[in-house]
């Protein structure tokens, strides 16, 4: 048996077609990794929404404290978090039941009526259960703690970039810099993965 060199007709070239689809399925992926990645960094993994509505509250200002401290207002406020846990839950729940009803056909003005109805009442309760859970913890924090809520609070409703930025100015509210806050007291929290500390 001899070996026979391949002849130009036999060799088999890469199709056009090919080499395309690869420059498009590599232009997509890096399309979708940079919207993700774009999310990511808009919304920093903030906390639960029952836990915050996404601004600078007591209870957002409850997890900078010490650990002891943090886990002794969270034992004390445990029934009053569970509450607004499910009543953001029903909040959602008849969202969706709104929506649904909304786009349903034939349209139910009655059926939908009540619904939009219910879930006004479902967001006022949510509201009212989140005005007892931030009392509750008004009531609790000492002089020192509420304090550095009061400096706190304006420099943590920043977005991210602004705070890094303005970082040892004299800006809004007031606040220079970390150090005008008592020791171990207010430091705005990183990232969270969206668990309890």
């Amino acid at each position: 048996m001899t070996d026979v060199a391949p002849t130009p007709s036999t060799v088999r070239r890469w199709p056009r077609w090919k080499s395309i689809l690869l420059v498009v399925s590599l232009a997509l992926n890096l399309l979708i990794f940079g919207a993700v990645a774009a999310q990511i960094v808009r919304h920093r993994f903030g906390p639960p929404p029952y836990l915050s509505s996404g601004h600078a509250t007591l209870v957002s200002f409850v997890r900078t404290l010490p650990k002891d401290r943090r886990d002794a207002l969270w034992a004390l406020t445990e029934g009053q978090r569970a509450e607004l846990k499910t009543a953001w839950s029903d909040v959602r729940r008849l969202r969706i039941a709104v929506r649904t009803a909304l786009a349903a056909e034939p349209f139910e003005r009655d059926r939908y009526k009540d619904l939009h109805a219910r879930l006004l009442e479902a967001e006022l309760q949510a509201r009212r259960s989140a005005h007892v859970l931030f009392d509750r913890v008004a009531m609790e924090l000492n002089a020192v703690e509420r304090s550095a809520f009061a400096k706190w609070q304006p420099r943590a409703e920043k977005p991210w970039r602004r705070r890094f930025r303005d970082r040892g100015q004299d800006g809004e509210g007031g606040l220079g810099s970390e150090s005008d806050l008592p020791a171990g007291v207010g430091k705005v929290p990183q990232a969270t993965t969206g668990t309890r500390p």
